[in-house]
C-alpha cells in the first residue's frame, strides 16, 4: 500500500504539472469567440464569395511550385506573411454529393463536426498575424483528424486594405460511423461498431463483442472513448477495457503531441495487464501453456521545444524530453531468477532523456496512399541522441542511442526517406554491452505517371535490422508488410528485407467508391550468421490485387489480394486474402517522447 500511494502522489503531480502548462497556453483564448458565432451568423456565403475563393484557387495552382503533382504546402500562403488575419470564416459542405435520394437522406441524418470544435482545432485566432509555415501545418493537422475528409485553408485579400485577409476554412466531414468484424464460423465471430466523431465532438467511441465457443468465458468484450483537444488544449485522453478468455487489459491514457506555435509536449499511460492461464493437453496429459500473470504499467514523458535563431547544421528547431517507464508485475510464475524467465522481471524503473534537432515542413500531394484525397509528406531532417537508466530487479544498466533521419523530393526522380538508428544497453557491473541494436530503413515512391486514364506510382521499402548479444529469448521474422501474405518468425540475429509494389489508381468512381490496382514482388533474408546472403533463409512472395476506398467513409480500405511464394512455405504455394487494408502512415521528422531502438 505504501508503494501505491507513493505512485498515486508522483502520477497526481505529473498529471496535474501536465496540465497546468498545456492550459495555461490557452487562457487566452476564453474570449477569442465570443462574438464570432454572431459576426458569422451574419455573413452571407453568397455566390460573389465563392467567386472569390475560386480565383484564389486559381491563383494558386498558377504560382504555386508544383513538381509533378507535389507542391511545398506553406507555399501556398507565402505572399501574404505579415499580413494580420480580419475574420475566420467556416464553410462545412456535405459529405456526399449526390443529388439521389440516398445521399440527401445520408446527409440529412449525419451529425456534421461542431463548429466550435472545428475553431477549437485551429492554431491561431482573428488578428493573429499570417505565418504560412504555421497555417500549413495547421491545415495538416485538421486533415489528419479521423473524421475529417478534406479541409483547405484560402487567403481573400480584404478590399481596400493592404493590410489585412480574411481566413475562409472548408471542410468536408467523413461518414464516421462504421461496423468491423470477422465470422470464421457460427462459433466463432467478431462484431463491433465504432464512431469516429460521436454526437459531432470529435470523440471517437468503439465497442466490439467477440465469441468463441469452448473458450472460458465464451464471450469477450473491448471497449475504449477517446475525447479529444480538452478545453481547446490539444490533449487527448483515452479509456479504454479489453476482457476476454486469455487476456484482461484496463486503464487510460492523456497525449498531447508537439503543436506548431505550442512549446511544450508530452504525455502519460497508466494499464493494468493480465494473462490469464491457458491450459493445454497433448495425449491425455494436461499442461500449462500460458502461467497466469498480472502486471501494472505506467509511462509519462514531457518534453519542451525551441526554435534556434539561426539554422545550426540545417536544423531549425531543438526539443529536450524526458520520460519515465515501469513495468511491476502483481502476479507472475514461480521461478523467476536473474537468468531465468526475463519476460517476467521487474522494472523499476526506466529513465529516458532525449536531446533532438530537426527541420520538418511538408509537401502537399495526392495519390499516394490516398484515392484523391489532399496528402501531406513531411521533407526535412532529425537527428536524436538518447540517454536512459534502466533499474531492473535483477540489474541494472545505461542505454545510448542515436537516430539520422532525412527525407526529400528529387524532381525527376521522387520522394526518397532514409533512416539508421543505433542503440544499445552497458551493464557496468559486468563491463558488456548488450541488446545492441541496428536499423537502417530507405523508403521511395516515385512521381506520377499518366498511361491513358490510370495514374500510376511505384514504391521501394528496403529495411536492415541487426542485433548482437540479446539478453531476451527473442526472435526477429518478417511482417506481413514486409513480405506479404507471408509470417514467419524465427531466432535469427539480422533480417534484410525488400518491398517493392506498383499501384494504378483508375478513373472509375461507382457511388464514391474509387479502385487501385497493384501488383507487388517482396524478399529478404534472416540469418544467425555474419554474411547474411551467404547463410540465412531466404523468403519472398510475388503477387497482385486491388483496393477499394470511398474517402467519404471511415471504413478501412477494401483489399483483394493473391500471392504466390516462389520458396514454398509449410502452408502452401500460395494464399489469396480478402481483408481490410491498415492506414499507411508517413515519415515523421518532428520530435517526441525518447524512445529505445526496436528490435523487430
Amino acid at each position: 500500500m505504501k508503494q501505491l500511494s507513493k505512485k498515486s502522489v508522483f502520477l497526481f503531480l505529473i498529471f496535474s504539472v501536465f496540465f497546468s502548462v498545456c492550459l495555461s497556453e490557452t487562457k487566452e483564448k476564453t474570449t477569442v469567440y465570443k462574438d464570432l458565432k454572431k459576426k458569422t451568423s451574419k455573413y452571407l456565403w453568397s455566390k460573389e464569395l465563392f467567386k472569390v475563393v475560386f480565383d484564389v484557387q486559381e491563383s494558386e495552382k498558377k504560382t504555386a511550385k508544383t513538381q509533378n503533382n507535389v507542391t511545398v504546402s506553406a507555399q501556398r500562403f507565402k505572399k501574404y506573411d505579415g499580413k494580420r488575419i480580419r475574420k475566420i470564416l467556416i464553410k462545412q459542405e456535405d459529405v456526399f454529393d449526390g443529388k439521389d435520394f440516398l445521399s440527401r437522406a445520408a446527409n440529412k441524418s449525419h451529425i456534421q463536426t461542431r463548429e466550435m470544435i472545428i475553431r477549437g482545432g485551429l492554431f491561431f485566432q482573428e488578428y493573429s498575424m499570417v505565418d504560412s509555415k504555421l497555417l500549413a501545418e495547421n491545415e495538416k493537422y485538421i486533415n489528419d483528424l479521423s473524421y475529417i475528409n478534406d479541409a483547405n485553408f484560402y487567403l481573400v485579400p480584404v478590399k481596400g486594405s493592404t493590410d489585412f485577409v480574411d481566413l475562409v476554412l472548408i471542410v468536408r466531414d467523413k461518414w464516421t460511423i462504421g461496423v468491423v468484424g470477422y465470422l470464421t464460423s457460427q462459433d466463432k465471430f467478431k462484431l463491433g461498431i465504432y464512431d469516429k466523431n460521436f454526437l459531432g465532438l470529435g470523440n471517437e467511441f468503439k465497442y466490439t463483442a467477440k465469441y468463441e465457443k469452448g473458450k472460458s468465458p465464451e464471450w469477450g468484450n473491448d471497449f475504449s472513448y477517446t475525447i479529444r483537444n480538452i478545453d481547446e488544449s490539444f490533449v487527448d485522453l483515452t479509456i479504454d477495457y479489453f476482457d476476454d478468455y486469455s487476456r484482461l487489459k484496463y486503464g487510460g491514457s492523456l497525449n498531447r503531441n508537439y503543436i506548431t506555435g505550442k512549446k511544450y509536449g508530452g504525455g502519460l499511460d497508466w494499464h493494468i495487464e493480465e494473462e490469464k492461464e491457458q491450459k493445454s493437453e497433448v495425449k491425455g496429459i494436461s499442461t500449462i501453456s500460458t502461467p497466469k500473470s498480472k502486471k501494472e504499467i505506467f509511462d509519462c514523458w514531457f518534453g519542451r521545444k525551441y526554435n534556434l535563431w539561426k539554422p545550426l547544421l540545417g536544423f531549425e528547431g531543438m526539443a529536450i524530453a524526458i520520460r519515465h517507464k515501469s513495468a511491476n508485475y502483481l502476479i507472475r510464475p514461480a521461478g523467476v531468477k536473474s537468468d531465468s524467465l526475463r519476460s517476467y522481471h521487474n522494472v523499476n524503473y526506466f529513465r529516458l532523456v532525449s536531446f533532438s534537432f530537426n527541420t520538418q515542413d511538408f509537401y502537399r500531394s495526392s495519390l499516394i496512399y490516398g484515392f484523391g484525397v489532399t496528402e501531406y509528406i513531411p521533407y526535412g531532417k532529425k537527428l536524436e541522441l538518447v540517454y536512459g537508466r534502466e533499474s531492473g530487479e535483477f540489474v541494472s544498466r545505461d542505454y545510448f542511442g542515436i537516430s539520422y533521419s532525412y527525407a526529400k523530393f528529387y524532381k525527376n526522380v521522387g520522394y526518397l526517406y532514409n533512416k539508421l538508428s543505433l542503440g544499445g544497453f552497458w551493464v557496468s557491473d559486468n563491463d558488456v554491452l548488450e541488446d545492441l541494436t541496428l536499423r537502417m530503413r530507405t523508403s521511395y515512391f516515385s512521381l506520377l505517371y499518366k498511361w491513358g486514364t490510370y495514374y500510376t506510382r511505384f514504391f521501394a521499402d528496403l529495411n536492415y535490422v541487426t542485433s548482437v548479444r540479446r539478453s531476451l529469448n527473442d526472435s526477429i521474422g518478417f511482417r506481413d508488410e514486409e513480405i506479404r501474405e507471408l509470417s514467419l518468425s524465427e531466432k535469427n540475429e539480422q533480417k534484410f528485407v525488400l518491398s517493392t509494389e506498383m499501384v494504378s489508381f483508375a478513373p472509375y468512381n461507382l457511388v464514391g467508391f474509387r479502385f487501385a490496382f497493384f501488383t507487388f514482388a517482396d524478399g529478404g533474408f534472416l540469418s544467425e550468421n555474419e554474411n547474411i546472403a551467404v547463410g540465412g533463409k531466404f523468403a519472398s512472395s510475388i503477387g497482385f490485387g486491388v483496393r477499394i476506398r470511398n474517402e467519404n467513409l471511415v471504413f478501412k480500405t477494401l483489399q483483394l489480394r493473391f500471392a504466390y511464394f516462389p520458396v514454398q512455405q509449410d502452408d502452401g504455394a500460395y494464399k489469396f486474402r480478402l481483408s481490410g487494408e491498415k492506414d499507411y502512415s508517413e515519415p515523421n521528422l518532428d520530435a517526441g517522447a525518447p524512445e529505445i531502438i526496436q528490435y523487430y
